[in-house]
């Protein structure tokens, strides 16, 4: 079995986008409070719903950034492979031998299952290891 993990530019991409998450939930909360001193409560209603919709998303990318440490992004076996990417839980598993078709871009390498087709997005890998990928599914082509 060949794990592969999320690359440290994604790490640093959810990171960052936590940040600006957690800055503007921040500004909304301070720009409300002044809505509701100066007594204008239809615009300060109006933005802390956005604040508490900002909360959500902040809390949601929090949850993301802990469990992309630990999580692996493919999963390599014999005859099976299980790839995570909307970094949930539990992984998708593919076998090899549903693979129809398998194709190499700029963006990653793309694979058909019966009519669906997915995607290993290289920019969640570093380069070395989607090559390594990519000559599991060449024989595909």
């Amino acid at each position: 079995m060949k794990e592969y993990r999320f690359s440290e530019a994604s790490k640093r991409y959810m990171r960052k986008q936590l940040s600006n998450s957690i800055l503007l939930s921040s500004l909304l909360l301070i720009i409300t409070i002044g809505l509701f001193i100066r007594n204008n409560l239809f615009y300060g209603r109006f933005l802390l719903v956005f604040f508490i919709i900002g909360l959500i998303v902040t809390g949601l990318v929090t949850k993301k950034v802990r469990i992309i440490d630990e999580l692996k992004y493919i999963k390599v076996y014999k005859d099976k492979f299980c790839i995570n990417n909307n970094m949930n839980e539990k992984p998708k598993t593919l076998y090899f031998r549903d693979v129809n078709k398998a194709m190499r871009d700029n963006k990653g390498i793309i694979f058909y299952v019966g009519k669906r087709d997915y995607r290993i997005l290289s920019s969640f890998l570093e380069q070395s290891e989607v090559d390594e990928l990519w000559k599991k599914f060449s024989r595909y082509k």
